[in-house]
């Protein structure tokens, strides 16, 4: 390997154009359609619509996703 290579492979990466991050803010935000509460008003879980998909989220984790709100609305019932 030439001394050179390193000073070559460097000066090469100096030129090419920088890539774009994935920004993770990029996503389309979640929009609350339901939520269920407890006594104490804190939010046990929650139906809300992201681009096309709705979410269902208990305990701050999305636990499922469909591209009609019926069945996550079942599941909500349920809890």
């Amino acid at each position: 390997m030439s001394k050179l290579s390193k000073a070559k492979r460097d000066k090469r990466k100096k030129q090419q154009p920088k890539r774009a991050f994935a920004r993770l803010s990029d996503q389309q935000q979640v929009q609350n359609h339901a939520v269920l509460t407890n006594e104490e008003g804190q939010v046990v879980a929650a139906i809300g619509l992201q681009g096309r998909q709705w979410l269902l989220s208990i305990g701050g984790q999305t636990m499922g996703n469909a591209d009609d709100p019926m069945p996550m609305l079942a599941m909500l019932k349920h809890l």
